[in-house]
């Protein structure tokens, strides 16, 4: 007869096993508007700023500039943004808005099956993702560079 402690390891493992699967069948592969092809695996060991938002959303253009004031002081160390698009623009009237807007994160376009993060119930809603690929925290409504300084402090 199986004993409780060789049972237990080994349902520990098939949970384990089950977790390290999912977590590779959800590392889906997307491209931003350059055509630089990432997946969430490329940023473990980072904090990652994911924001969906709209060029037609006023709060969206509001959060803009801190997101990338944010982004520029952290993407060569501690962290970085993606920007998802919610519309259904071409990579041409994207890459257009993103020159306007001096964006230099890098942008996803919404035709893509990407990763999901949690529910958008609003726009701009942004998640924060710490260094080992877990969601932190959400955020309905805009954010400043601040904020994610204050909670990425918090944390650490």
């Amino acid at each position: 007869m199986m004993s409780k402690k060789l049972l237990a390891q080994g349902v520990m493992a098939l949970m384990l096993s089950l977790v390290v699967a999912q977590l590779h069948a959800g590392d889906k592969v997307f491209s931003d508007i350059q055509g630089q092809e990432m997946r969430m695996s490329d940023f473990l060991g980072k904090w990652v700023v994911v924001n969906y938002w709209a060029t037609w959303c006023p709060p969206c253009l509001e959060e803009l500039p801190e997101l990338e004031h944010f982004h520029a002081a952290h993407k060569n160390d501690k962290a970085v943004v993606l920007g998802f698009n919610t519309e259904s623009l071409s990579h041409a009237e994207l890459s257009r808005f993103a020159d306007n807007y001096m964006l230099s994160f890098p942008i996803i376009p919404s035709e893509q099956d990407a990763p999901s993060f949690g529910a958008v119930p609003g726009l701009p809603t942004t998640f924060l993702i710490d260094p080992q690929g877990n969601t932190v925290a959400r955020q309905v409504g805009p954010v400043t560079a601040q904020m994610i300084e204050s909670f990425i402090a918090g944390k650490q």
